[in-house]
């Protein structure tokens, strides 16, 4: 396979940068709130030379939240079932991993819930079936707090990114985050409670 021209080298770093500029504008004030115009003015390039690269806004940010969809679809489908609650530490694991790896589209991931994704769409229905794969089990299994698959799965689409946000600075931000996940989707394991009474003192016969 030939080594890319210069001239496609150039224009495969343009298209970078200009993904990097919209997914931190995209990510701090939301879709709706950012022109083409100001993109292209912070990437130094003509409109027109944005369109040659992203024809649309729509495709702007699928191409932002594809690489996070494909690795989410990728991961999900690999998770077992045969430990339910192994498996919903899992997914949530999976949600952190994503979060390193892509924490701009996971931002407007979150931010566009509800809206349409474009040429993602199918990307996102199939992750959702896997997620919905994986707390159905846990419903079955008699773990989840709501008792139901598709409200545990909006539970973790609304909190997820914003409880990564809040504890993103911190140390301990992995372990906050899976043990709050956790506690707001799965019933609790019980534990046995400890005697609070004192044995009876042993007595010897009397002679």
């Amino acid at each position: 396979m030939p080594a890319p021209s210069r001239i496609e080298r150039r224009r495969a770093e343009r298209a970078s940068r200009i993904l990097q500029i919209a997914a931190r504008r995209f990510a701090a004030v939301g879709v709706d709130g950012v022109r083409l115009d100001e993109i292209a003015d912070e990437a130094d390039i003509a409109r027109a030379t944005l369109y040659s690269h992203f024809a649309t806004k729509e495709a702007l940010v699928s191409a932002i939240v594809r690489p996070a969809l494909e690795q989410a679809l990728h991961d999900a489908s690999g998770i077992k079932l045969g430990d339910a609650r192994e498996a919903v530490r899992k997914l949530l694991r999976l949600y952190l991993k994503l979060w390193k790896a892509h924490p701009d589209g996971m931002r407007i991931g979150h931010r566009i819930q509800g809206t349409p994704l474009g040429d993602c769409a199918d990307l996102h229905r199939a992750f959702m079936k896997h997620v919905l794969r994986v707390f159905g089990a846990a419903c079955t299994a008699g773990l989840l707090r709501t008792g139901d698959p598709t409200l545990s799965a909006m539970l973790l689409a609304r909190l997820a990114i914003p409880m990564l946000e809040t504890y993103g600075g911190l140390a301990r931000c992995d372990d906050l985050f899976l043990d709050s996940m956790e506690g707001v989707l799965l019933q609790q394991v019980a534990r046995p409670k400890l005697s609070t009474t004192a044995p009876a003192a042993s007595r010897s016969p009397r002679k």
